[in-house]
């Protein structure tokens, strides 16, 4: 989720883990006095994102518009392509930032020039699993039911209520293994083999296996000035969101006050200016200040297979 803040910096506090069992103390007995739980505070600077785009004399008077030989195209036209753009890549920057964070614990953007301008890490779980690309020895299944048993202490649960997210070429190699001691091409339950023809025949066997359900994205975004498409999850890489009986938000945006907004409210700043003097030339602003909070890093586990 995206939320924001009338603050310059994010800032969030959590509770250290309940520990103990409640003391007996017989009829008539004291209650025993139990010791208050830490406050962990945790702050982090947000990043400052913007991008501009200019509309200028030549794109005025040449530019047409799509579909057509040379019908003229008119500057909202031209307004309204350049903020869906900018909008776009506004998007495509934070999930970026949100899945390079829970795939590796750390990210780091840079500016044109190669300086890291924003960068921060948190403390998330991680394990080791099979290689699941060798499709005859990899063990996904029992890679996934090992990870289940990290969820304890942790105030969530990696079982079949929660999600394990991969790109598609992770997930290829998950449901063509191979290995006929675990998934192979079926899967084991109760006693009786089962043979799987789709994705929610899959997803069937892993919830009646009390294991996360899948969950496949492969969303990405080609480099500007060229190259490979790249996808926003790392290949061998499966990131497992646990679930939480009480409901909160693992890990949000907090979207921060921003000196371009009226007010310096929080939130997007998009703005359309228009040069004063000739030749004209119409530019298109778009800008937001957050930064990535986690409020239970411990409910993340990162898997490299």
């Amino acid at each position: 989720p995206i939320t924001t803040r009338n603050t310059d910096l994010v800032a969030w506090e959590i509770l250290d883990n309940y520990t103990g069992l409640q003391n007996v103390r017989g009829l008539g007995g004291q209650f025993t006095r139990v010791k208050k739980v830490n406050e962990n505070r945790f702050t982090i600077s947000p990043g400052y994102y913007g991008d501009s785009q200019s509309i200028d004399e030549r794109d005025l008077t040449s530019l047409r518009q799509l579909g057509t030989w040379g019908d003229a195209i008119d500057a909202g036209q031209l307004v309204l392509r350049a903020q869906e753009q900018l909008i776009g890549r506004e998007i495509d920057r934070m999930v970026n930032i949100g899945w390079t964070l829970i795939a590796a614990g750390v990210f780091s953007v840079q500016n044109l020039d190669g300086q890291v301008m924003e960068t921060d890490q948190f403390p998330l779980q991680t394990s080791t699993f099979s290689t699941w690309s060798n499709l005859s020895t990899a063990t996904p299944i029992q890679d996934l039911r090992a990870a289940t048993l990290k969820a304890r202490g942790k105030g969530c649960y990696f079982d079949n209520r929660a999600t394990a997210y991969m790109n598609q070429g992770t997930w290829n190699n998950f449901v063509n293994n191979a290995n006929s001691s675990d998934m192979g091409n079926k899967l084991v339950i109760a006693g009786n083999t089962l043979g799987y023809t789709g994705e929610s025949v899959i997803q069937s066997v892993l919830s009646m296996n009390g294991l996360p359900k899948v969950m496949v994205y492969d969303g990405g975004y080609l480099p500007d000035g060229g190259g490979a498409f790249i996808t926003h999850i790392p290949d061998n890489k499966v990131v497992i969101v646990g679930y939480r009986p009480t409901g909160e938000p693992i890990a949000q945006f907090v979207q921060t006050r921003n000196a371009q907004n009226p007010g310096s409210a929080p939130g997007p700043y998009d703005e359309v200016v228009q040069a004063s003097d000739p030749p004209r030339t119409i530019t298109v602003y778009r800008g937001v200040n957050y930064a990535p909070e986690i409020d239970y890093p411990s409910n993340i586990l990162i898997c490299n297979c």
